[in-house]
């Protein structure tokens, strides 16, 4: 491979926006992920009806220890059941049930590997937008 995705050659692969690019590197591996699956975004749920969270996690092949799911935007963290693990590089299914009080609720999913990695809840910023890991939100309603 003559040329390769190139990233900000620091711990955080990040820059202050606005600033140079400055010394970069190849990408090597990924950094720990997790994305909620179902339900999906703006989904309504039965209030105070248990219901299945699913989704899955991955990280740059040391794996995923764990992963950890908030109904109250972040305020309180629970851990999801893995699923099987299929290997350094694969994806590793997780899930958990909930019961929501009536009203818009914002899950987050956060991802945990082996050697201490997780997403950050804030965006590290790059030219390129390569390495993003933040924690993302979806929109849910209980009615």
């Amino acid at each position: 491979m003559s040329s390769a995705y190139r990233i900000p050659d620091n711990d955080c692969v990040c820059v202050t926006p606005g600033a140079p690019k400055g010394a970069t590197r190849p990408i090597k591996r990924l950094n720990v992920r997790s994305f909620v699956t179902r339900p999906a975004e703006d989904a309504k749920v039965a209030a105070h009806v248990a219901f299945e969270v699913r989704g899955i996690a991955f990280d740059g092949g040391h794996g995923v220890e764990a992963v950890l799911l908030s109904a109250d935007d972040g305020a309180s963290w629970t851990a999801a059941r893995l699923g099987e693990d299929l290997g350094r590089y694969s994806f590793r299914e997780w899930r958990t049930e909930l019961s929501l009080r009536p009203g818009v609720h914002h899950l987050k999913s956060r991802a945990v590997s082996r050697v201490g990695q997780s997403q950050p809840l804030a965006p590290l910023w790059n030219h390129a937008g390569y390495m993003q890991n933040v924690v993302e939100t979806i929109r849910i309603e209980a009615v």
